[in-house]
């Protein structure tokens, strides 16, 4: 989710950071942090989810 320049998880809404104003330098090593992702998910929520499925 993305409200202004900020990334947001999808799922609990906490912050992740924010958005550069400038493309990566290395793109093929570095995504481009310029643009938001189309889905984002917290570390924390991820690892609630593998545990969920794993059991």
């Amino acid at each position: 989710m993305i409200i202004l320049d900020r990334v947001f998880c999808d799922l609990c809404e906490t912050p992740m950071g924010q958005l550069m104003a400038q493309s990566a330098q290395s793109p093929d090593l570095i995504s481009d942090q310029s643009r938001p992702p189309e889905f984002a998910v917290c570390p924390d929520c991820l690892d609630a989810a593998c545990a969920e499925v794993a059991a």
